[in-house]
């Protein structure tokens, strides 16, 4: 059996290397192994936040059937462990910080976390630290018989913690035009260690996020520029140290009997669609479009495969490709990379149980640009000084304040001028991966001419159908109103959706009912 040695590096988006057509040089290593192997260019992670994407990718199964859903759980057992078990491979880990060997503890054997051994949180030398610690493990267990070392480098997530000669590689923006908070707490660059006066913590970064997903704070095209530049320079920081790790496998003298593997958990959103980060609720393609390089000693070089896959199937069908024995009939699906069938389902999990919403609609534009639109929104604007001026009454005369969300116009309207007509109610989800399929779509047709992916997949549509599968799981919480509007709306149109890409709808209600679906 091969060995396989599987790089993955955390919030790395494809479309900003050079070997998906990225024009800046961020990556020129990863764009060389590229040219020598087989590139994935519509690998989608199943979930858009790390601790489910990485246990579905380790145990090759949806997170419904881990039901890993943040890190406080661990999946209890894992196909793909089993198998390397069975196929006396040993299994090892090299990564940034201590919650991975939490995480996968049960599912994958030893791992090192070298922000204990070699280094600190956060480190500006974190990604050579996993380069070093990597190589070493290598050294000593190379040899020995057939090995899968897991790498993981923190990439291009914030902070971003880079040595001088990367920090500014990339800088086109006057720093002064820059939002300070950003500076302050995603590129602390003065400060070794967070938190010895930057002015950063983990609490306060993610609370600059959420200020700016709930709109309470506005970017400038200025401050999102910096923070791509900062990303961008992270990634070339990273591909240099994977670089080197790539390197000295060679020099170990193990190149020719090793599958190397680079990918991704998920991707990063940079207001695009208007939001900041990943996780949360959305399912945009820069959030789950993930990297994909699969180098196989003597296999083919500079092959592309368009046909959409999900990262489910990673080890599945490196098992195969290395020559594993006793795979399960049961656990086995046919190889993505053969190209003979056609899309298998794919299923997506956003990280919060909570609603998704959708962005306002055009129809929703349309009306707040009418008369009725602009009565409501001055109604809005007066309800709110009446409930300011209410609760200091109540204040006045020793009562409670009345308690309102002064952000949801809606109710504010709804209290003080009942009658005012309203805008159309947003729609909201559990579970939506519309905007998800239709980038799909497009990277097929754009690709379709180029490839034989005419033979399986989407070719035509036939009555209005598209050639491929498209299942759709949604979770529901226990308890919740099946029967009520909004249900009854969500339900409606996962069944149309689902229906037009030849798939199957499933609904599980409760985290219970969804952990006993585990087949």
């Amino acid at each position: 059996m091969k060995n396989i040695l599987l790089i993955v590096v955390d919030t790395l988006r494809p479309d900003h290397l050079g070997c998906y057509g990225y024009d800046r040089p961020t990556s020129p290593c990863l764009d060389a192994l590229a040219e020598n192997s087989t590139v994935l260019e519509s690998l989608w992670s199943a979930s858009n936040f790390t601790a489910p994407a990485f246990t579905s990718l380790f145990t090759g199964l949806y997170p419904h059937q881990h039901g890993v859903f943040d890190f406080t759980a661990q999946a209890p057992k894992s196909p793909v462990f089993d198998l390397f078990q069975h196929n006396k491979t040993k299994t090892g880990g090299v990564v940034t910080f201590r919650f991975f060997q939490n995480l996968l503890r049960q599912i994958w054997g030893d791992i090192e976390a070298v922000t204990d051994t070699r280094s600190f949180d956060y480190s500006k030398d974190l990604p050579r630290a996993v380069t070093e610690s990597s190589l070493a493990w290598l050294e000593e267990n190379g040899k020995s018989g057939p090995f899968c070392l897991f790498a993981h480098y923190d990439g291009p997530h914030f902070p971003f913690r880079l040595p001088d000669e990367y920090a500014h590689v990339f800088d086109t923006v006057n720093p002064d035009l820059v939002d300070p908070a950003f500076i302050s707490h995603f590129f602390p660059q003065e400060h070794e260690k967070l938190g010895d006066g930057s002015g950063s913590t983990s609490g306060s970064r993610f609370d600059l996020v959420e200020e700016i997903n709930w709109k309470k704070r506005k970017v400038s095209p200025e401050t999102i520029q910096w923070n791509i530049d900062k990303y961008d320079a992270s990634i070339l920081y990273n591909d240099r140290a994977i670089g080197d790790l790539l390197e000295g496998v060679t020099e170990l003298g193990l190149a020719d009997d090793t599958i190397v593997v680079v990918l991704s958990d998920h991707g990063e959103e940079f207001l695009e669609h208007g939001a900041f980060s990943h996780g949360g609720i959305h399912l945009h393609e820069e959030v789950i479009r993930t990297v994909g390089i699969i180098h196989e000693p003597g296999g083919p070089a500079g092959a592309r495969v368009t046909r959409p896959l999900s990262q489910v199937d990673v080890f599945p069908t490196l098992l195969e490709m290395a020559g594993a024995e006793g795979i399960s009939e049961s656990w086995h699906r046919p190889s993505m990379l053969a190209m003979q069938q056609q899309a298998d389902a794919v299923f997506v999990l956003t990280s919060w149980w909570g609603y998704q919403r959708f962005a306002m609609e055009e129809r929703d534009k349309a009306w707040f640009a009418t008369s009725k639109g602009q009565r409501y929104l001055e109604k809005a604007a007066e309800a709110l000084k009446k409930y300011d001026q209410e609760c200091r009454d109540r204040v006045a005369r020793g009562e409670a304040p009345r308690v309102l969300s002064r952000n949801d116009k809606r109710l504010l309207v709804n209290t003080y001028f009942h009658g005012t007509e309203l805008p159309p109610e947003p729609e909201f989800y559990y579970h939506t991966p519309e905007e998800y399929i239709k980038p799909m779509l497009e990277l097929r047709e754009q690709n379709r001419p180029k490839t034989v992916q005419l033979k399986s997949g989407l070719r035509s549509k036939k009555g209005g159908r598209a050639e491929f599968s498209y299942n759709v799981i949604r979770f529901v919480r226990a308890g919740e109103d099946a029967d009520s509007r909004r249900n009854r709306v969500s339900l409606e149109k996962f069944k149309k959706m689902t229906g037009y890409f030849n798939g199957d709808y499933r609904e599980i209600k409760g985290l219970e009912a969804i952990k006993s679906s585990i087949q």
